[in-house]
This record gives structure tokens, sequence and C-alpha cells, in this order.
């Protein structure tokens, strides 16, 4: 009776160890399919970014109800939060479609985004209707006959001078002619002085050969806050 006894215990303890050996390898499966898939959910997925917004305390009013859900890739939300930060005029929905916008379109034409935003900020203080002594408007003081003339170049259709006000049309705009001026002078820094003094008037004044401008220096002096804050941003 005993010896059947021991075998019974001996038979436990080897069921008991296998099921044991079993578990171990099925929490370790377990741990890494979790693992992989959340991963992947931070890798590839877009972000929530007015959810996100909201939990860093950056919205400065509630989104409406016929917004919906909007989502941006993780470089957009970066752009999406700056814009939020510095801004003191545009709205939560107004920066999901200039981050959406910008991000983009500097993708496509090979520009840094904060460079992008630190002229924004110089020219206009992100302040839609801004609008200059010399008539140039909007957020990247687009000049009227400048507007009308890339608008042509590019193909889309603009109304006046009021179109000059949506952030939307002013940057996309802007974007393209600050990328035009520099394909055309191989310079950052040439392109922002045309930018700002004008093509012409930059190449009459024999500009390329100027040291830079004080406008050329406070677009990279903010574009070095930009990036301090970018970096600030990504250890939250």
């Amino acid at each position: 009776m005993y010896k059947d006894f021991k075998n019974v215990c001996d038979l436990l303890s080897i069921i008991t160890f296998a099921v044991l050996k079993a578990f171990s390898f099925l929490a370790c499966f377990v741990f890494l399919v979790a693992f992989i898939l959340f991963e992947l959910k931070f890798t590839t997925r877009e972000i929530n970014v007015f959810e996100l917004a909201s939990t860093k305390a950056v919205f400065q009013e509630k989104v409406n109800s016929e917004t919906g859900l909007r989502y941006l890739t993780p470089r957009g939300a970066e752009i999406f939060r700056l814009i939020l930060k510095f801004s003191d005029s545009i709205s939560p929905t107004q920066a999901y479609e200039l981050a959406r916008l910008i991000r983009e379109e500097c993708e496509n034409s090979g520009i840094d985004p904060l460079l992008i935003l630190a002229l924004i900020h110089v020219e206009s203080g992100f302040n839609p209707q801004a609008i200059s002594s010399k008539g140039a408007i909007g957020l990247m003081q687009v000049m009227p006959r400048t507007a009308r003339s890339v608008a042509d170049e590019m193909g889309i259709p603009i109304n006046g001078i009021k179109s000059l006000y949506n952030p939307v049309i002013n940057v996309r705009l802007g974007i393209y002619y600050i990328s035009q001026l520099i394909s055309r002078f191989e310079s950052i820094e040439k392109a922002l002085m045309a930018y700002n003094m004008g093509p012409s008037r930059f190449i009459s004044v024999k500009g390329a050969g100027e040291e830079k401008s004080s406008f050329v220096k406070k677009v990279f002096y903010f574009k070095s806050i930009l990036e301090r804050e970018k970096t600030s941003l990504e250890e939250i």
C-alpha cells in the first residue's frame, strides 16, 4: 500500500511539474505577444491628438462635438502641440488642420516643419488675422499679388484677399513660396531674406553677399526655442 501511495505521489509530482512548466511557457508567450502589440501600438498607430492635448493641459477651448476624433502621426502631433503652445489665436481644430498640412507639405518639399513654425511666429505671432503696414496678410504674411501668382502656379483657386485670412490656405501658399525661394537661392538664409524683403529687392541690394539680416536671426533664434521645446515634449 505504501508503494502504491508513493507511486501516486510521484505521478502527482510529475503532473504538477508539467503543468507549472506549461504555465510558465504560456506566461512567457503571452508576455511576448503583449510586448509586441504594445510596441506596434506606439510605433505604427496615429495619435489621438485632441486626447493627448487635453491630458497635457494645452487645450485652449473645448473641441465641439462636430469635430469628432481626429488623428495625426507622431510628427504631426508634435507640430500640433507647438502651435497650441505658442498661439492664443488658433483653435485646436485649426491647429489640427495646420499640423496636418505643415507635416505633409514640409515632407513633400524637404523643409523642416520647425522652420515654418518659426517663420510664422516671426511674421505674425501665430495670428491668422495679422496684416502688415505694407498689406501682407495672415500667418505667413503673404502679399496678395504673391498669393495670386503662387496660387496660379500651384493650380489652386483662391477667393482674393479673403482667402489669405484662412490659416490653411495662407500657410499652404507660404510653404510653397518659401520652398521655391530656397530652390532659387540655394540657401535657407538667403531664401528667408528674399521672403522678407521680396526677391527683387533682395537681388537689387545684393543681399546674397550680406550677413544674416535681423529677420533671419529672429527666425533661427525662435527655431532653436522650438527645438528645445520639442525635446521637452518628448520627455513628458
